[in-house]
């Protein structure tokens, strides 16, 4: 499936809770191209990663995944990444009269602005849930229709039959449907989109984003060596960093320093190679916690968190003190961050 003409630079994902809303449901995954911000649905397209391992899907078999896209308006530059922060919070005017248009939030880094979050229309999933709904459906009703048949084949034989012959259905009904404009928009330049907030600075061009798992807040860092701490909900500066250059960025849960209770806090988990030094920042207090020496050849890496849709479901509710990144050398020994950070090594 061809979702754009210029390449994707970057893929960020967004789970249940995560974004401005804590009590957003909706997951997804927002792909980042140097003119335009896409996102595809995280349900469906688990739901056609399901249907590649069960029914035996080819790239060829497997439905056409609906896209909501976005193009950059004309005063923002090429951007590097982005992420879906769901909907903007209403002003207290909008709250009031309740006649305030609900916007998507979107936050870019690039260049020109260094920093945009952008404001987009919440495109129509009608489209999406009927399609899901007919191709479950579908599905369901051949399978339960060749139960009788079973005992010549095999059940799972006669259902991994069945799922291909329902999907082959649903190819065959959008394939009626297709035409020359629908072909046509795998490469349309997209929605509208409005510049809301920004940082300009002529020189900077932000490279990365690091949503929290929250998404309450954002780390940015750019090619200039500073590293910004940002409020997700109302895109304002909350800390910056200097002399960080080529710093990568994670997050950790600790608890309390000095306490024996208390609820795990937030901290940025900063990995600067050319000092050859990790450092944890506090969020709330925006004191330093910790830092230990490692290699400038290490690797920070942070586990992304699991749709929440294919999780058990005692399993579903965040744990606190879950949140961790990881340290990888060269000679492949992978160090939890959140056990050098409890021990509470201080850099020299």
């Amino acid at each position: 499936q061809r979702l754009h003409s210029r390449p994707i630079v970057r893929i960020r994902c967004r789970t249940m809770g995560m974004g401005v809303n804590p009590l957003d449901m909706l997951e997804d995954i927002t792909l980042t191209a140097e003119d335009a911000i896409l996102r595809v649905s995280g349900i469906e397209l688990l739901s056609v990663l399901r249907g590649h391992r069960v029914g035996g899907w080819t790239a060829i078999d497997a439905p056409t995944l609906t896209i909501s896209k976005w193009r950059l308006p004309r005063a923002v530059g090429p951007r590097t990444d982005a992420f879906c922060a769901g909907i903007k919070p209403a002003t207290l005017l909008g709250a009031l009269t309740d006649e305030e248009e609900s916007m998507l939030c979107i936050h870019t880094a690039g260049t020109q602005p260094a920093l945009a979050s952008l404001e987009a229309k919440e495109q129509a999933q009608g489209t999406l849930l009927d399609s899901a709904s007919k191709l479950a459906y579908s599905m369901a009703t051949t399978i339960t229709s060749v139960y009788s048949k079973a005992s010549i084949g095999g059940i799972y034989q006669m259902a991994r039959s069945a799922v291909n012959t329902a999907t082959k259905r649903k190819i065959s009904d959008d394939s009626e449907m297709d035409t020359s404009e629908d072909r046509a928009r795998d490469v349309e330049v997209g929605e509208k989109t409005w510049l809301w907030r920004s940082l300009s600075d002529p020189i900077r061009q932000v490279t990365s984003l690091w949503p929290s798992p929250s998404g309450c807040v954002l780390a940015a860092a750019d090619q200039l060596g500073r590293i910004l701490l940002l409020d997700a909900p109302t895109f304002c500066a909350m800390q910056i960093w200097k002399g960080y250059r080529d710093a990568v960025c994670g997050w950790v849960e600790l608890p309390p320093q000095g306490e024996a209770g208390g609820e795990y806090e937030l901290h940025l988990v900063i990995y600067a190679p050319r000092k050859s030094v990790v450092e944890i920042w506090a969020v709330a207090s925006n004191k330093r916690r910790c830092a230990f020496r490692c290699s400038d050849l290490c690797r920070l890496l942070q586990p992304e968190p699991a749709f929440c849709c294919q999780l058990p479901r005692e399993d579903k509710l965040p744990r606190a003190g879950g949140l961790t990144c990881y340290i990888l050398d060269p000679q492949g020994n992978l160090a939890n961050v959140r056990i050098h950070a409890q021990r509470g090594v201080v850099a020299e």
